[in-house]
Protein backbone atom coordinates (compact mmCIF):
# COMPACT_ATOMS: atom_id res chain seq x y z
CA UNK A 1 0.00 0.00 0.00
CA UNK A 2 0.86 3.60 -1.01
CA UNK A 3 0.09 6.90 -0.12
CA UNK A 4 -2.99 5.24 2.19
CA UNK A 5 -4.38 3.46 -1.18
CA UNK A 6 -3.89 0.40 -3.04
CA UNK A 7 -1.03 -0.36 -5.67
CA UNK A 8 -0.56 -3.33 -8.01
CA UNK A 9 2.22 -5.90 -7.80
CA UNK A 10 4.43 -5.77 -10.91
CA UNK A 11 4.72 -8.92 -12.86
CA UNK A 12 6.46 -10.76 -15.72
CA UNK A 13 3.78 -12.46 -16.35
CA UNK A 14 1.30 -11.72 -19.21
CA UNK A 15 -2.67 -12.73 -18.40
CA UNK A 16 -3.56 -15.45 -20.45
CA UNK A 17 -7.25 -14.01 -21.04
CA UNK A 18 -5.73 -10.34 -21.61
CA UNK A 19 -7.50 -9.72 -25.09
CA UNK A 20 -11.06 -11.88 -24.08
CA UNK A 21 -10.70 -9.03 -20.98
CA UNK A 22 -8.67 -6.22 -22.37
CA UNK A 23 -6.28 -6.07 -19.93
CA UNK A 24 -3.59 -8.17 -17.93
CA UNK A 25 -4.64 -6.40 -14.45
CA UNK A 26 -8.42 -5.94 -14.53
CA UNK A 27 -9.06 -2.66 -13.00
CA UNK A 28 -12.12 -3.45 -11.35
CA UNK A 29 -12.38 0.22 -9.62
CA UNK A 30 -13.96 1.20 -12.12
CA UNK A 31 -17.63 0.95 -10.48
CA UNK A 32 -20.26 -1.29 -10.17
CA UNK A 33 -21.03 -1.15 -14.02
CA UNK A 34 -17.54 -2.23 -15.08
CA UNK A 35 -17.64 -4.90 -12.42
CA UNK A 36 -20.60 -6.27 -13.87
CA UNK A 37 -19.90 -6.56 -17.36
CA UNK A 38 -16.72 -8.15 -16.22
CA UNK A 39 -18.55 -10.66 -13.94
CA UNK A 40 -20.89 -11.40 -17.08
CA UNK A 41 -18.39 -11.69 -19.62
CA UNK A 42 -16.26 -14.06 -17.66
CA UNK A 43 -19.36 -16.25 -16.41
CA UNK A 44 -19.16 -18.53 -19.13
CA UNK A 45 -15.30 -20.01 -18.06
CA UNK A 46 -17.64 -21.04 -14.71
CA UNK A 47 -20.37 -22.62 -16.60
CA UNK A 48 -22.51 -19.75 -14.94
CA UNK A 49 -25.53 -18.37 -17.18
CA UNK A 50 -25.80 -14.36 -16.96
CA UNK A 51 -29.19 -14.62 -14.27
CA UNK A 52 -26.80 -17.06 -12.24
CA UNK A 53 -24.31 -14.44 -12.17
CA UNK A 54 -26.51 -11.81 -11.31
CA UNK A 55 -28.02 -13.76 -8.68
CA UNK A 56 -24.82 -14.41 -6.68
CA UNK A 57 -23.51 -10.78 -7.17
CA UNK A 58 -26.76 -10.03 -5.66
CA UNK A 59 -26.51 -12.52 -2.67
CA UNK A 60 -22.44 -11.14 -2.17
CA UNK A 61 -23.98 -7.51 -2.20
CA UNK A 62 -26.43 -7.92 0.22
CA UNK A 63 -24.12 -9.86 2.59
CA UNK A 64 -21.50 -6.95 2.44
CA UNK A 65 -23.86 -3.81 2.04
CA UNK A 66 -23.30 -3.21 5.75
CA UNK A 67 -19.76 -3.65 6.42
CA UNK A 68 -18.89 -0.98 7.58
CA UNK A 69 -20.89 -0.47 10.32
CA UNK A 70 -19.79 -4.29 11.42
CA UNK A 71 -16.27 -2.84 11.33
CA UNK A 72 -17.32 -0.30 13.73
CA UNK A 73 -19.23 -2.94 15.70
CA UNK A 74 -16.26 -5.33 15.92
CA UNK A 75 -13.86 -2.13 16.86
CA UNK A 76 -12.00 -1.71 13.66
CA UNK A 77 -10.29 2.04 13.27
CA UNK A 78 -11.82 4.65 10.80
CA UNK A 79 -8.48 4.53 9.17
CA UNK A 80 -8.68 0.80 8.73
CA UNK A 81 -12.37 1.14 7.53
CA UNK A 82 -11.11 3.69 5.03
CA UNK A 83 -8.39 1.60 3.84
CA UNK A 84 -10.28 -1.31 2.92
CA UNK A 85 -13.26 0.97 1.61
CA UNK A 86 -10.99 1.52 -1.36
CA UNK A 87 -10.55 -1.97 -1.59
CA UNK A 88 -14.32 -3.14 -1.11
CA UNK A 89 -16.20 -0.11 -2.75
CA UNK A 90 -13.89 1.21 -4.90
Amino acid sequence: MTNGGWRRLKTSTPCPRRKKFGSSHPDLGRGAAAKLDIALRAAPLFALQDDQTRAIIEQLSASIRDWQNIARQLGMSAANIAVYATAITG
